[in-house]
């Protein structure tokens, strides 16, 4: 049956593997039956690490208890490694402000930012980005903290870096953001 389960990983579905690690454990051989846990998920980890597995016709309430823990934890790093586009995304999609996008955002250096916002010319949410990020830049908001002027802080200097490339971009920089930059030559 162990290497059954190992030829068909593939096609087992998430209540299949729970009812084989379920009958491992009521045939005492949880060691067996927690080695398939590991197994299963190693080999489907992509299927797994959906954001919400009822959306896909997984029923929690029948998940092996391990099996239901790790699961949990998989969507939790899942949640945690959340990519630049996908928490700019949640943020202006009214989701708010929290404590783990705040974190994830001050880590990221302002280079990263400046190739982020190079990356996304033509997308209609560009603006959006960049004015949610900007929120808590010095002055217009006295009530941010350390994390969040450090987004901004960042944020201005990739701004300053696309808006030194022409002057075209300081232009449109300073008007859509209301920030002032000094142009290092004028005669661009």
């Amino acid at each position: 049956m162990k290497k059954q389960f190992r030829v068909n990983i593939e096609f087992l579905s998430l209540e299949d593997a729970d009812n084989v690690v379920e009958l491992f454990h009521e045939l005492d051989k949880e060691k067996l039956g927690d080695e398939l846990i590991e197994f299963y998920l190693e080999n489907n980890y992509r299927k797994i690490s959906k954001p919400d597995l009822r959306k896909i016709g997984i029923r929690y309430d029948i998940l092996n208890k391990k099996l239901k823990e790790k699961i949990e934890d998989i969507h939790s790093k899942a949640k945690e490694s959340k990519s630049l586009n996908e928490v700019l995304d949640d943020l202006i999609m009214g989701k708010g402000w929290n404590s783990k996008y705040a974190k994830i955002l001050s880590e990221i250096s302002s280079e990263e930012y400046y190739n982020f916002f190079k990356s996304q010319s033509g997308n209609k949410r560009l603006q959006l980005y960049i004015k949610k990020t900007l929120e808590f830049y010095p002055h217009k908001n006295t009530s941010s903290t350390t994390t969040q002027e450090q987004i901004s802080e960042n944020v201005e200097q990739a701004l300053k870096k696309i808006a030194s490339e022409s002057k075209l971009n300081k232009i449109r920089i300073e008007s859509i953001y209301n920030l002032k930059f000094e142009h290092p030559d004028s005669n661009n």
